[in-house]
């Protein structure tokens, strides 16, 4: 995965606050999620922030419906009552959230290009045109990600290095 993101979602009710819920609206667009502090301690409640993987951003969807099915209820049988495994339900009841996922944050980490080298330079000699000197095609090259900002909320976190 070449993306990182910081991600804010609003909409999740609070008690829903978890790795595993942020996963459910996410779908297979992120994975290697990572709540921020605030949210993990729950000190902001306006908004749900956390940092992810993806391999392409335009795949993080932007509105997600987020359906939480109500607690069953607990079943007490009686002496006229059906077991558990018996009743049929004619319904699920639960709760509908309307989700929005916002890019806050992007940073793209691409691998060094391999170097291109013509066939005809592989088989040369010209490495005794300069005695003593080893090319060994590194040039300091630092991996480093090209970082790009879109919200303008400076209370936001920011990703780190990686």
């Amino acid at each position: 995965m070449r993306y990182r993101v910081l991600l804010v979602l609003r909409g999740i009710p609070t008690h829903a606050w978890s790795v595993d819920t942020a996963q459910r609206v996410l779908g297979s667009s992120c994975a290697g999620i990572e709540l921020d502090r605030d949210t993990e301690a729950k000190i902001d409640l306006k908004r749900f922030v956390l940092a992810a993987w993806c391999l392409n951003p335009d795949l993080i969807p932007s509105r997600r419906t987020l359906w939480v099915p109500d607690p069953k209820e607990p079943h007490a049988p009686g002496n006229l009552s059906l077991k558990e495994h018996e009743m049929i339900r004619s319904k699920l009841s639960g709760l509908r959230y309307e989700i929005t996922v916002e890019v806050a944050e992007l940073q793209h980490w691409f691998v060094r290009p391999e170097r291109e080298v013509s066939p005809d330079a592989r088989d040369s000699d010209d490495d005794n045109d300069f005695p003593g000197f080893h090319d060994s095609g590194d040039h300091g090259w630092e991996p480093c990600p090209r970082q790009t900002r879109f919200s303008t909320d400076a209370s936001l976190p920011r990703l780190g290095p990686g």
